[in-house]
């Protein structure tokens, strides 16, 4: 049964798999964080930049598996799969959401 996703995530989902990194960043608030393989990007701009590094070096697909709430937070879980090494891995993306649009996300398994 697929995952009911926040319009944001499945937003943010669609996006990473399409490698759309513009439509991706524009998910983003001006002051948003995301931490992700210990690096932190700021922004909008940081996205494209994150997502560009990324897109580089791998394809990589996200396969929401559950989503539930944690400390003010939505956590999907997601199987992450490409051509990296370990593939394919179970990860959290622990998103803070404002005024639908992503304020926050940090990744991590």
């Amino acid at each position: 049964m697929p995952v009911s996703l926040p319009h944001p995530i499945d937003a943010y989902v669609a996006a990473s798999n399409s490698r759309d990194a513009a439509t991706l960043a524009s998910l983003f608030a001006q002051d948003a964080i995301v931490h992700d393989e210990g690096h932190e990007y700021h922004g909008p701009e940081g996205v494209l930049a994150w997502r560009a590094r990324v897109d580089q070096a791998f394809t990589v697909t996200i396969e929401p598996l559950t989503i539930s709430h944690r400390d003010g937070l939505t956590v999907l879980r997601a199987t992450v799969a490409g051509d990296f090494p370990g593939s394919p891995i179970e990860l959290d993306f622990d998103f803070q959401l404002t005024d639908e649009q992503i304020s926050g996300l940090k990744i991590h398994p």
